[in-house]
């Protein structure tokens, strides 16, 4: 195939076989001779577009946390395999920080023993009520409350079945017009389904009623605290108080430094190093240097996946409305402009771009096919058939 870069071929081939006969004159044909006549009409019609080799998606790789590149081991272009050490880095800052973090917490804990060891028992009493009130609050607000799930569940359950019945006892009713069944077998459906429904109706109560109960043991634990605050005194209230401010400091603390080591559970973060943590991939960009500093979150290389790419080609807005997606198409590269390579239209843009004065319309096409040879960048020339 010629390669054509600012043209583009909307063609029509007709095809015409040839007709042969055989064994007969001008005047009359003889009946037992065979008389065979082919005519072939066939319009193929097809669309030359070009355009380039492009990834489907392009995978971004980050640091989370603070640290500093060591060393880049490849280069952009290059085609590596799963494990393959693309960077290594220093992050022993990091780690250190991490270490302050659980020292912290264990000094603040040991603060928390000695305060709580000081309190008066009624401070001791209010300080578990406290605990337990906040407990409570928290289930119901954020409806992780078990009891109450287990309800839930169960009418989430009986809603299902609700809905399968429902559907039988409607096809049982067409049914028993032409006999398919009996009276009773309906009547036992009818009542099956019904018993269902009280179910539900039962269980959406009972819901309601534990709702409302727990409620009012919220509201029952925080009379009781305020009823015990009466009885003790400021110096015990600021005690009591003191207790609970740490309970939220280790609280806070504990989730910053399970925060800090999932940051370094990444699958493609191994000891120091940066490794490829998918089949293969080409490294499309690489964002950083040797001896960069990373503050945390920010992308270090792009990546693309080889075996996902596809051809985006630049279709005039004038003949858009001719294809579809599905419709078949070949591909030519350059380095092979007489292979076909098999493919079909997978997606068309829903807006226009301006390419040199002219309106386009970008339009993807899937490999079907041979998929190894395309590579990143590569130009090509497409024929899609309409």
């Amino acid at each position: 195939m010629k390669k054509q870069f600012s043209l583009f071929l909307l063609s029509t081939g007709i095809i015409l076989g040839s007709v042969s006969m055989t064994g007969c004159n001008s005047q009359e044909v003889n009946a037992q001779e065979l008389v065979k006549e082919v005519e072939v009409n066939q319009e193929v019609n097809q669309l030359d577009v070009f355009g380039k080799v492009e990834a489907a998606t392009i995978r971004e790789l980050a640091v989370d946390f603070p640290a500093t590149i060591e060393t880049i081991d490849l280069k952009a272009g290059d085609l590596v395999e799963k494990g393959t050490q693309l960077m290594t880095l220093d992050y022993e800052s990091y780690k250190n920080e991490m270490i302050k973090k659980e020292q912290e917490i264990q000094l603040l804990k040991v603060e928390r023993e000695a305060a709580y060891n000081s309190l008066d028992p009624q401070s001791v009493t209010i300080n578990q009520k406290n605990s337990e009130l906040k407990t409570k609050q928290n289930q119901l607000s954020n409806g992780t409350d078990p009891e109450l799930i287990k309800i839930e569940e169960q009418i989430k359950i009986l809603d299902q079945q609700i809905s399968i019945a429902e559907k039988d006892y409607e096809v049982s009713k067409s049914l028993i017009e032409v006999g398919g069944i009996s009276d009773k077998e309906l009547k036992d459906k009818e009542m099956s389904l019904a018993e269902l429904k009280n179910n539900k109706y039962q269980a959406e109560n009972a819901l309601k009623q534990l709702t409302t109960s727990k409620q009012l043991e919220v509201d029952s634990l925080k009379g009781s605290i305020d009823s015990l605050q009466l009885t003790v005194s400021n110096t015990s209230t600021e005690k009591a108080s003191k207790v609970e401010t740490l309970d939220i400091k280790i609280q806070t603390a504990e989730t910053e430094l399970k925060e800090m080591k999932a940051k370094l559970t990444k699958a493609y973060l191994k000891d120091k190093a940066i490794v490829l943590d998918q089949k293969e991939g080409v490294v499309y960009e690489i964002l950083v240097t040797e001896g960069t500093r990373l503050k945390g979150g920010e992308p270090i290389m792009r990546l693309i996946d080889p075996s996902k790419l596809t051809a985006l080609v630049d279709v005039p807005e004038a003949f858009i409305n001719k294809i579809k997606v599905g419709e078949k198409a070949d591909l030519y590269l350059a380095a092979s402009p007489d292979d076909a390579i098999s493919a079909k239209v997978s997606r068309i843009a829903q807006a226009a771009k301006v390419v040199n004065g002219e309106n386009m319309i970008s339009v993807e096409l899937e490999v079907t096919e041979n998929q190894a040879v395309l590579k990143q960048g590569y130009e090509v020339n497409a024929i899609i058939y309409y």
